[in-house]
């Protein structure tokens, strides 16, 4: 099944905010084909039931995404300079 893309607000927010993403546009053109064509192979995040997070394998990039129907809703986007929020830690910092 091809599922469409809809971007919430604060996804198209966050994309304009990174600027220039040609250097990492490769990547995001892989994440949502697949997105597109098999969106519920991606792990969900840990601690929630319905999101799901894309990572870009050539740039470190996050998408984080909830599928709904034949929809799938971006709902944030970070490019990752340092560990992101949905990166997971081997160490916890105290």
């Amino acid at each position: 099944m091809l599922r469409g893309i809809v971007e919430a607000p604060e996804y198209t927010e966050q994309l304009q905010a990174l600027g220039d993403i040609r250097a990492f546009d490769e990547s995001l053109r892989g994440i949502m084909w697949g997105l597109h064509t098999q969106a519920e192979k991606y792990p969900l995040v840990p601690g929630f039931n319905t999101i799901r997070i894309a990572k870009g394998w050539r740039e470190r990039v996050n998408i984080i995404f909830q599928i709904q129907g034949n929809q799938v809703l971006l709902k944030w986007i970070e490019r990752l300079d340092e560990p992101g929020i949905f990166d997971e830690s081997d160490e916890d910092e105290e």
